[in-house]
């Protein structure tokens, strides 16, 4: 007998809850790296801004967008890949059924990239290999088994356009009419460029856009092309001017709002602390509640330490001078990438300790000896777990002291 599904899926009507709930849990995934990842996740965890980039933006062809139900989109749990895919939590999965069977799915996979990464085609062949190996283990792994479509689509918006192949066979060693062509991976991923539009192009479209949807996905896109400007502080007032009255009628646009002034604060070079307060300020006098800059700073740090501790651990056993010089550079995604070949376990409680040690050091002071060798001697990850937290909240290194006992 085939199993029960075990995806978990996120209702259309519980969309909104599910990207309040989730908010800091996402902001504190994603060091300042991949601060572009964690905006874009927190976006298109809103359904109906997904159906109006696939119905419109992602150049699906027509006659399979007329046979997927698109009102029935459900968001997917990427934890279904975490034990191979470590850098999942970059992606975001969907999945639509067929109007004419309810039962028979289509995947959306999205990646999301900041850069033109020559290998993002590969990383998206790896991502559906093992979504699909997933899913015929979950029905109990029949010899009939019928494998769902997945549509892959690379979302871009780097400081160029985006170049790299999207296809695999392109870049097979042969010629074109070699009848090897017929034995190598074909695997094609849609692309969607935000750079293929104009900032005043999308400055144009705030005042042509009839639809709530339509308004959120050109501000999704808007926020990214104007992060780089050195007049993203002129540039961020302007934006809030121009939308204010939108933004005191939908708590939809507050949200996105909301996550696109941190995304300006912890991303954009130019933009300063002192616009992020203005904007609060001007946001709150609106009557609509905000992300403070101290919070968000909070959320920064947290994310930039923590994942630089578990890039570092994770790392350790294939050299530790290696896994540091990684794990300091990229975060979490990176150091977890190299080391994840190795024991782990031994690793990860040694970085969280020195994660511990580095919080405390930041916040209050340098620790004692007795007390880094008191925290080095923590052997539960998930206690040292717990001492992360209380780290970035204590008072004092006597507080922590008492807690550790």
């Amino acid at each position: 007998m085939a199993k029960k599904d075990s995806i978990k899926k996120t209702s259309n009507e519980e969309t909104l809850l599910f990207n309040v709930k989730t908010k800091k849990e996402l902001l504190r995934l994603f060091p300042k790296t991949y601060n572009h990842d964690a905006f874009c996740k927190c976006i298109c965890s809103i359904l109906v801004l997904v159906r109006s980039l696939l119905q419109s933006i992602c150049s699906l062809p027509k006659n399979l967008l007329d046979e997927i139900d698109l009102d029935c989109l459900e968001i997917v749990d990427t934890k279904i890949i975490t034990s191979q895919l470590r850098a999942n939590f970059f992606d975001m999965l969907y999945r639509a059924p067929f109007k004419s069977c309810k039962t028979r799915w289509v995947y959306f996979l999205i990646d999301f990239k900041s850069n033109n990464d020559p290998g993002a085609v590969y990383q998206l062949y790896r991502y559906v290999n093992t979504l699909l190996h997933h899913l015929w283990t979950e029905a109990g792994e029949p010899d009939n088994f019928l494998f769902p479509c997945v549509v892959s689509i690379i979302f871009h918006c780097g400081e160029t356009k985006f170049t790299a192949s999207t296809n695999t066979a392109a870049q097979f060693d042969l010629s074109e009419n070699s009848p090897l062509r017929l034995c190598i991976v074909n695997f094609s991923s849609l692309l969607f460029d935000v750079n293929t539009m104009s900032e005043e192009e999308l400055w144009k479209l705030f005042d042509i856009v009839k639809s709530l949807d339509d308004l959120i996905v050109n501000l999704f896109f808007y926020v990214q092309k104007i992060t780089r400007s050195e007049e993203v502080n002129e540039k961020a007032i302007q934006l809030f001017e121009k939308l204010q009255d939108k933004i005191c009628e939908h708590k939809l646009l507050q949200y996105v709002w909301d996550m696109s002034l941190w995304y300006f604060y912890t991303s954009a070079k130019y933009f300063t602390r002192e616009t992020y307060e203005k904007l609060v300020t001007l946001t709150k006098n609106l009557g609509v509640k905000i992300m403070s800059p101290s919070a968000a700073e909070t959320y920064w740090s947290e994310a930039t330490i923590q994942g630089e501790a578990r890039g570092i651990a994770i790392g350790e056993e294939r050299g530790e001078a290696r896994g540091i010089a990684i794990g300091e550079a990229r975060g979490e995604a990176r150091g977890i990438a190299i080391g994840e070949a190795t024991g782990e376990a031994r690793g990860e409680v040694r970085g969280a300790a020195n994660a511990i040690i580095r919080v405390l050091r930041r916040r209050i002071g340098e620790p004692s000896a007795e007390l880094k060798n008191r925290i080095m001697n923590v052997r539960s990850i998930d206690k040292l777990d717990e001492l992360l937290d209380f780290a970035s909240t204590c008072v004092s290194l006597g507080e922590f002291a008492t807690a550790l006992n």
